[in-house]
């Protein structure tokens, strides 16, 4: 039947039909199909079952091929080449299966294969629904038990099955967890493997123990380390997919975490989610922020130019933020500095306010609270913040009082004054003559009236004022007093910032003009009357709205409370609908853009070539510390900075050996100053795996570390860098934020150079430090993270040891020993193998065929 389908050609063009069912579509290319095709299956597959005896019968097979031409009609549409070969390979398969008739009685005995099959408990339905975690047990059992060496000899059978306790007992004295391939089978059709690690574990387990029971010499162990190398290229390649999806936020091929790029992620969110917070019109409250002053007031002689919300984004840009209590510090710095230099009922007071107990919410989400980020930035709380909000308004609010009713004796009367402004007056300028109205040009204008006022310059809009005052003066000239509004071109302000549509500000300027420098009437209406009502009688286009003061000598706006201009003699009539609240960019919004871009290719002109980014940092401080057996004459500190770096009880850090080229890691312990003035530290040391005697197949997670039993004391000057350590590999919760990631390591066990040995320990030693220590940021990983394993530095090593050694020795008796072939076919030939390998009179197992029931064959 398989022929059948292989050799299967279309009459007109000579094409094989069955070359498009050779490999399944890839997960890359097509990964809808393995969404919408549950069961896929290809030719691979099949001729992989043939050989290794899982169909019991036709019917299995047949089984196969329907449910891989039903895939194929069903993923493809109907008319396409696929679906028209699927269907003529059905039918040409069915055919040939009617040709070859029933099967005779000798045809459905089974055959000692076949026994095997049905011995293992994998029926045909079974393989057909392997779950995607069954599939790569079978394929990573399968990798391990197919391996043959050059001259065809299989590997594995050494290890299929162990030897019974009466024929090595001394085997189960040597060996606690005794464990062979049938076992694991039998696990595998159970369903006791959860993921592929556990059946990459008992293998780990099963060659550990062969080299622990068999000479380092003897051909089972070289077999073992074989297999073992085998075992795991296998696993890498069937987890190539897992692990494209770990890599994302790991260091690559599961180590430790890339929770550098997770904090620099959080912080880039806090960050954009701060600035972009609006009211409920739409207005950004971090748009009034931009008028904060970047130059600090002098101070001892100098200028230091001060950090702007600008300044924190160029350094999230370029990663210089490790830390989240530093970008809190420097976007508390900003807020702060609005708060302290604007009055309390200023809009860029209100929005500094708003943004900090905005950021305090967001940042307290992000980490939550301490569950995902632990940082001393958290320990500032929204109580603090309205602690010192109240101690500040309590300092400020008595003079911006005072300061305030100055304003408003300068800035409007009660409506009742302007009526009051009738009469005459004898002024130094001469004698006016006071009223609240006059006519000039047929045109009749009033106190509390806008006005269009003619320009200084023609290429200027005309001036917008409201009339405050009206006279004529002793040569029968016609004047007015008058508040001016402010359009958004004629203000200071981010280009950012949006506008309302037809939106003007109440300005500090007065003037006095001539009544026919007036060009027209207009409307300014206070924003809570605008969208609702409209004058009756006035073009749309000379109707404006107000909604907060500007200042031209602070250059700030400031939302309005109490609408203090003359009563106005326009008359409002109720809008047929709302208008909607609309905001639109500033004018400078397009000159911005440029600007940006410009600053943008200047960035990228002064960014540095070799990666290379300064890191933002925190101010600290040398913290002593009492030692009762202290040395006479010597200072201890929790903290000390030495030659720019600080360093802390705790710290792991890389030091500097002399005639090695790897620098060692070491943990700070004690920390101190001697009467010279020298510093030093003391403490434990971190050794590699290639520096510890352990089995070739023994597996290590990636990075990992052992406790050295050696302690040493050394100076501050030997040390070249900072590290950090996960403790507890298997269920490592949570790793230091502010470390990179190629100098995090794993570390679980302790190793005794003494003995020669490795044991786990509970944990490294804990500190309680006093407040003024800088405390770590620590990122907690919402699952524990499981590092993976890789293999022993040693095990290629020994591997090409000892493939040398061998055949050097097949050289000197003509190859024989390695004689063997294919233990299915010729069980005799496994019985050679033994009589011709003395070193397998050290045994793992006891030879036995593939899974069979044969008997031991001693030593």
């Amino acid at each position: 039947l398989y022929a059948a389908a292989m050799e299967a050609r279309d009459p007109a063009s000579g094409r094989r039909l069955v070359d498009l069912f050779m490999v399944r579509p890839s997960r890359k290319d097509y990964p809808d199909y393995y969404k919408i095709i549950l069961e896929p299956i290809d030719m691979r597959n099949i001729e992989q079952n043939i050989r290794a005896d899982k169909y019991t019968s036709q019917e299995a097979l047949m089984d196969d091929f329907q449910l891989m031409f039903r895939n194929a009609r069903h993923y493809n549409e109907e008319g396409s080449q696929v679906y028209n070969d699927a269907v003529t390979l059905e039918g040409l398969i069915r055919e040939k299966l009617k040709e070859m008739g029933p099967l005779t009685e000798e045809d459905e005995s089974p055959s000692p294969k076949l026994k095997l099959g049905r011995k293992s408990g994998l029926s045909p339905k079974k393989i057909r629904s392997l779950t995607p975690l069954q599939q790569k047990l079978s394929d990573l059992y399968e990798a391990v038990r197919s391996h043959t060496d050059r001259r065809g000899r299989k590997l594995c059978t050494i290890f299929l099955r162990l030897p019974s306790r009466s024929e090595l007992p001394d085997y189960y004295v040597t060996i606690k967890k005794p464990v062979d391939m049938e076992k694991m089978r039998a696990h595998m059709v159970a369903g006791k493997y959860q993921d592929v690690e556990s059946l990459v574990e008992d293998f780990t387990l099963m060659f550990n123990n062969a080299c622990t029971y068999n000479d380092p010499d003897s051909l089972i162990y070289k077999d073992a380390l074989v297999l073992h190398r085998v075992l795991l290229r296998a696993r890498r390649q069937l987890c190539d997919n897992e692990d494209d999806e770990i890599d994302a936020i790991t260091g690559g091929g599961g180590g430790a975490p890339k929770v550098g790029l997770l904090v620099r992620e959080l912080i880039n969110n806090l960050f954009v989610s701060v600035l972009s917070h609006q009211d409920e019109e739409g207005r950004c409250y971090s748009d009034s922020l931009a008028d904060v002053p970047v130059v600090a007031p002098v101070a001892a002689e100098t200028q230091d130019r001060q950090l702007t919300f600008e300044t924190i984004r160029r350094n999230i840009e370029r990663g210089r933020y490790r830390r989240l209590d530093v970008f809190q510090e420097h976007m508390f710095e900003v807020l702060d500095r609005a708060r302290k230099r604007d009055s309390t009922d200023s809009e860029i007071y209100e929005d500094a306010v708003e943004l900090q107990q905005f950021f305090i919410k967001i940042r307290d989400e992000l980490c939550k609270n301490g569950e995902m980020l632990l940082s001393p930035a958290l320990s500032y709380t929204a109580k603090h913040l309205q602690h010192d909000l109240e101690k500040e308004r309590k300092e400020k609010v008595p003079a911006e009082a005072a300061e305030d009713r100055a304003k408003r004796d300068e800035d409007g009367k009660d409506p009742s004054d302007f009526k009051k402004s009738e009469g005459s007056d004898t002024r130094a300028g001469g004698q006016r003559t006071y009223s609240q109205d006059c006519s000039f040009e047929d045109n009749m204008y009033r106190v509390g009236d806008f006005v269009y006022v003619e320009p200084s310059s023609s290429d200027l809009q005309p001036h917008i004022a409201c009339i405050e005052k009206l006279w004529v003066d002793d040569n029968r000239e016609k004047w007015l007093y008058g508040c001016w509004f402010y359009r958004p071109t004629e203000t200071f302000h981010l280009a950012t910032r949006k506008f309302l549509e037809k939106e003007v500000f109440k300005s500090d300027y007065y003037n006095t003009v001539p009544v026919s420098k007036i060009l027209g009437k207009c409307v300014v209406m206070f924003v809570k009357d605008y969208f609702k009502s409209r004058p009756d009688g006035l073009r749309a286009e000379d109707v404006y709205v107000c909604e907060s003061r500007y200042s031209t000598k602070v250059k700030a706006f400031k939302k309005i409370k109490l609408w203090s201009v003359p009563p106005s003699t326009a008359r409002l009539v109720a809008r047929d609908e709302p208008l909607p609240v609309v905001r639109v960019a500033s004018v400078f919004a397009s000159r911005e853009r440029d600007r940006e871009q410009r600053e943008r290719e200047q960035r990228e002109r002064e960014r540095p070539r070799d990666g290379a980014t300064a890191t933002a940092a925190t101010e600290r401080e040398d913290v002593l510390v009492e030692m009762p057996n202290g040395e006479p004459g010597c200072q201890y500190f929790e903290q000390l900075g030495v030659s720019g770096r600080y360093h802390k009880i705790g710290d792991f850090v890389y030091t500097r050996v002399e005639g090695r080229e790897r620098p060692r890691i070491g943990r700070v312990e004690k920390l101190w100053r001697d009467k010279d003035g020298r510093v030093w530290f003391f403490g434990p040391f971190f050794i590699p795996p290639e520096d510890t005697e352990h089995e070739p197949t023994k597996m290590f997670y990636k990075k990992e570390v052992f406790l050295s039993t050696v302690e040493e004391t050394c100076t501050m000057d030997t040390i070249i860098g900072a590290g950090g350590c996960l403790t507890g590999g298997r269920v490592a919760p949570c790793t230091p934020s502010f470390v990179a990631e190629r100098d995090v390591y794993v570390c679980e066990s302790r190793y005794y150079e003494a003995e020669r040995h490795m044991k786990r320990f509970k944990g490294l030693r804990r500190f309680s430090l006093s407040a003024k220590v800088l405390d770590d940021e620590i990122y907690y990983f919402r699952k524990p993270i499981t590092p993976a394993k890789e293999p022993s530095p040693l095990l290629d090593r020994k591997i090409a040891e000892l493939e040398a050694r061998f055949a050097e020795q097949d050289g000197g008796v003509g190859g024989a020993g390695c004689a063997g072939g294919e233990e299915d076919e010729e069980g005799m030939e496994e019985e050679g193998d033994l009589a011709d390998h003395a070193a397998l009179a050290q045994l793992h197992a006891p030879l036995a065929g593939d899974l069979d029931s044969s008997a031991y064959l001693t030593p």
